[in-house]
Parts: C-alpha cells; sequence; structure tokens
C-alpha cells in the first residue's frame, strides 16, 4: 500500500489499529516500522524512531493507554511488546467536549449500531453527560448511511489469524457472474472507502484483491488446511505453534497436488505484497470519475470541496456500480461527468426510484 502521503493523524490511526489487531501479543518497535504503513518512507532508522516516539505521546495523550505486554519488561528492551490497555480511555486532563463534538460523537457510534453490544447506549449517555448536551437538529446530512462490515468480514478476519484457506462465492463486477473462488486471505485494504482482502488465488495461482461487498456468501467456508513449517526444501508439514500473526516473517508455500483434499496455506511475502498493490494501483488508476459539486450542499461537504480549486472533482473507484450508488445519494446536488459508462449507471438507477414510485 503506497505511503507517501500519509499524515501523522492517518499513521496514528494505523498504529492504533495494528495494536487492536495484534491483541495480547502486542507489536515490538522493529515489527511497528516495518509492518505500519507510515513508517517505511521516513529518511533513516532515526527518523522513522522519532516519528514513533512522537505518535506514542500523541495517542497517550488523546487517552489511548500504550502498556507493554510484559510488566516486567523495560520499554528501552528491543523485546518490549506495546499494547492497548483492555478496557481503558483516559479522557485528556481538563477535556471538555461541545455540543458539536458531542453530537459528531453520537453520529460516530450510531454507524456501529448494527454491530453493537448493549453497553452502547450507556456509552451515549456518558457521553451527553461529560459535555453540552448536542444539537440534535444540526448536522443532518451527516447521518451514517454504511454497515460497518460486510457480512463475511468476520469470518475472513478469523482465516487471516489462523492462516486458513477459505472459499466463498464472488459476483463479478465486469459480468455480475458469481464464481467460486478458493482463497488465502492475508490482510484487509480500505481503498476509496471500500473494503477489500487481499490474498492468494488458488484458482487463479496469483495474487487478488477482493471487494468484500461482492462476496454473496453469509458464511465464508474455511477449508482444512496445512501450513508449511518454516524452514527452506521441505515437503513436511506441521500445523503451526500458537502465535501473534506478526511475529516472524512469512512464507510462500508450494501449492498442493491436484486432487488433495487439503490446501497449502500460501504466505504473504514481501514480493507478493508488492505485486498485490502493484496490480491494485494500476487498476485504480485506469478508473477515474470527474463530478460537478453544488456549493451549499451537503456532496460539497462529503466531497470536501472547499479543497478543490473549483466545483468539479476528480474520484478514483474501484467497482462503478458501487461509486454509482453513493453518488445517486446526492441526486440534484452534483451532476456526473465522466466516464460515461458511470453516467448511464447513476441515470439508470435514478430512473428505477423514479419508476418506482410513480
Amino acid at each position: 500500500m503506497a505511503t507517501d502521503k500519509i499524515t501523522p493523524f492517518q499513521r496514528q490511526l494505523n498504529l492504533t489499529m495494528a495494536l487492536l489487531s495484534a491483541g495480547k501479543h502486542g507489536l515490538t518497535s522493529d515489527q511497528i516500522l516495518r509492518t505500519v504503513p507510515g513508517y517505511q518512507t521516513s529518511k533513516g532508522e532515526e527518523s522513522a524512531d522519532k516519528l514513533l516516539t512522537r505518535d506514542k505521546n500523541d495517542l497517550r495523550n488523546l487517552g489511548i493507554r500504550l502498556v507493554g505486554a510484559d510488566s516486567n519488561a523495560s520499554e528501552s528492551s528491543g523485546n518490549y511488546r506495546y499494547v492497548i490497555a483492555e478496557g481503558s480511555f483516559a479522557w485528556p486532563k481538563n477535556f471538555k467536549l461541545n455540543s458539536t463534538q458531542t453530537r459528531l460523537l453520537e453520529l460516530a457510534a450510531n454507524c456501529w449500531r448494527d454491530n453493537a453490544n448493549q453497553h452502547l447506549d450507556t456509552a451515549l449517555t456518558r457521553l451527553v453527560a461529560l459535555g453540552e448536551a448536542p444539537n440534535r437538529g444540526a448536522l443532518t446530512e451527516l447521518v451514517p448511511s454504511f454497515r460497518p462490515f460486510d457480512a463475511s468480514f468476520q469470518r475472513l478476519a478469523e482465516a487471516i489469524e489462523k492462516q486458513n484457506v477459505v472459499q466463498f462465492k464472488y459476483r463479478k463486477p465486469s459480468t455480475n457472474e458469481i464464481e467460486t473462488r478458493t482463497f488465502a486471505p492475508w490482510r484487509f485494504l480500505n481503498i476509496e472507502g471500500e473494503w477489500l482482502v487481499q490474498g492468494w488465488c488458488y484458482d487463479r495461482q496469483d495474487t487478488r484483491n477482493f471487494l468484500l461487498k461482492r462476496i454473496v456468501d453469509k458464511n465464508v467456508k474455511a477449508l482444512v488446511t496445512r501450513a508449511p513449517k518454516a524452514t527452506e526444501n521441505t515437503d513436511e508439514f506441521a500445523e503451526p505453534e500458537e502465535q501473534s500473526p506478526w511475529d516472524s516473517e512469512p512464507v510462500k508455500a508450494a501449492a498442493p497436488a491436484e486432487g488433495s483434499d487439503r490446501k497449502t496455506y500460501v504466505a504473504a511475502t514481501p514480493k507478493l505484497l508488492s505485486a498485490a498493490d502493484a496490480d491494485l494501483e494500476q487498476f485504480r488508476s485506469r478508473n477515474v470519475a470527474s463530478v460537478r459539486v453544488a456549493p451549499g450542499t451537503a456532496a460539497w461537504s462529503h466531497f470536501e470541496m472547499d479543497f478543490e480549486a473549483g466545483d468539479t472533482k476528480e474520484l478514483r473507484y474501484l467497482d462503478p456500480e458501487l461509486l454509482a450508488v453513493q453518488l445517486r445519494r446526492y441526486a440534484g446536488q452534483l451532476e456526473v461527468l465522466a466516464p460515461e459508462a458511470l453516467v448511464d449507471e447513476v441515470r439508470a438507477g435514478l430512473e428505477k426510484v423514479a419508476s418506482a414510485h410513480a
């Protein structure tokens, strides 16, 4: 994934998500600098270390408690593993929410209602108690309209953690034909606001990036999987010992023999990840849309037009149908200029809505 334009905020968010993903195992400084997007582009190891130190301090100042997985270990040690303390958060000293901030936090919390647990309402009540009462008539255009995760997310996350091969049905963007794919998932990516899973496709014998929204299976099937030993020149396979998925460099496995009832997990290597990212970037570069947005509208705010030179904006996209769905939400507030196929897709969707309500 490209890291040349990552801001400090994005880098700190990446660090937070990586630590949450690592769980109780935690990450060492070396693992963070090597795997978390945003640190690899710094000039020299010393500069990257300074960035990490600054980010750790900033996160702690925001109330996120970074502690050691081993309470007896020294933070100056190279083996010190950072974790986010469970069930802990402390507001910065003398911090008080105003009504707009409270409303924004409430809106963010509502994004998770589909997957929320019973504590969400209690948390929202505490938010209101922390600051001024929110103005519920304001910011209505920001009410979320998305699901936090697609149905396949949890099963794929488990497969990534356990290095399992999975099978699922996938609807191809170009033809809408449904195909069964056998896949070794490596990691999730969020590109242009869409979630993808990246990994090795056994059907194509190559790296692939699949949009989660086009996986039509509610239950992704995990196959019986064998994993290679972390040694070279061996045909023997063994179940891997329990460890953090961040602990060791992955090893690419050979494909299993035809007809085998087990699939060998093809793990990610830097070379394979680079190839998958290059394919994704090449695909994105071919898919650029142009829209004209009306000033003073929700669309103007959503597409951050204040940072554009005029009233037009170029949008990279992964799937024209999914982009059309997003653009139709702002009907009357923007005009799709190009490509023609996207113009037709947006128009066709609006005509269906008009016909259904005629």
